[in-house]
């Protein structure tokens, strides 16, 4: 079986699987002004390197995202791409 990196950016943790998860703010290191406070230069960061792993992103309940968090994640996620494939 093929493993994924898989980050879930929702409120949930299930015991004993490999679910857990946290907000979009604590997955990308967000501000109250949408400024992310990680140093990806820092690779061997934790949070900065499951973001460089990343494989797939859970959003849950995205339609409660408001335009501003959505650009800055799409933002850094495009930055990801570029950098690091």
């Amino acid at each position: 079986m093929r493993q994924v990196m898989l980050v879930a950016a929702a409120n949930i943790e299930e015991p004993g699987t490999i679910v857990s998860a946290s907000t979009l703010h604590n997955t990308f290191g967000f501000d109250g002004e949408y400024e992310s406070k990680l140093d990806f230069s820092k690779t061997t960061d934790q949070k900065v390197a499951e973001l460089i792993a990343l494989q797939l992103l859970l959003m849950d309940e995205v339609s409660m995202l408001d335009i501003d968090i959505g650009a800055c994640v799409f933002s850094l996620l495009q930055i990801f791409l570029s950098i690091f494939l």
